[in-house]
């Protein structure tokens, strides 16, 4: 049987993710899509009168800010391309950074910006901003915008892991990594296309057949890594049962 994508993205990321796939492996491929979180803005505006330059590190940051308040006129620094765009198209001027959270912070800390900055975040975050911000001399605060609200892996998902055909499970952070692996059943190994070394440790290696690391932590990176290892499941497939 072919191999089964199972996407455990919030639903406009996993909806996006799935399309790239569909391009680049064709329309048939078979994509499983349960998302492990819900994406809740809050409607709280954090206090801004001191704050000259805000730092995203996630989409669903920009989306909330930009939803809650209509001031544009600060500096904004945005973690990787895919964040930049979305500030971009939200009205603000961004400044693309490397990619992850602790490059972003050391690109921050080289160009002196104008403080105080505020990191905009979700309630669980892998890497502190603001603290590090603060820890290199650059006075930050932080707001929540979002909370990221754990969900069950649906029935679809639940059939993909119990069935017979190889799962791929593409995971872009620690957390959403731990709650997918603690909803694997007893027995069953994946294939995983992790976002970085920090997603990869926390996958216990006796629910991995394989784990491969995004080359960057972006999402071309990630649809490279997911095609790789579907085109090695269907090799193994058609040399016979998986050893």
């Amino acid at each position: 049987m072919p191999p089964t994508i199972l996407i455990t993205r919030p639903q406009d990321a996993a909806d996006r993710l799935a399309e790239l796939l569909r391009a680049r492996l064709g329309r048939d491929v078979t994509i499983v899509i349960s998302p492990l979180m819900k994406i809740e803005a809050r409607d709280e505006v954090p206090p801004l009168d001191r704050i000259k330059t805000l730092v995203f590190t996630s989409v669903h940051a920009v989306r909330a800010f930009a939803a809650m308040s209509k001031r544009r006129d600060f500096a904004c620094y945005a973690v990787g391309d895919a964040t930049a765009r979305a500030a971009e198209d939200a009205g603000f001027a961004a400044i693309t950074g490397p990619g992850t959270g602790a490059d972003l912070v050391t690109q921050i800390a080289k160009s002196g910006p104008d403080t105080p900055c505020l990191y905009l975040r979700g309630e669980h975050v892998a890497y502190d901003v603001a603290k590090a911000l603060n820890s290199a001399g650059i006075e930050t605060c932080s707001a929540v915008v979002y909370r990221q609200t754990s969900l069950p892996l649906n029935a679809l998902a639940r059939d993909s892991l119990s069935g017979a055909n190889m799962v791929i499970a593409p995971l872009f952070s620690p957390r959403s990594a731990k709650l997918f692996c603690d909803e694997i059943p007893p027995g069953r190994n994946v294939f995983f296309a992790a976002m970085s070394e920090a997603v990869a440790r926390v996958i216990p290696s006796n629910r991995a057949d394989r784990i491969d690391v995004a080359k960057c932590p972006d999402i071309d990176a990630m649809v490279d890594a997911i095609a790789a290892l579907w085109s090695r499941a269907n090799q193994l497939e058609g040399d016979g049962p998986a050893q």
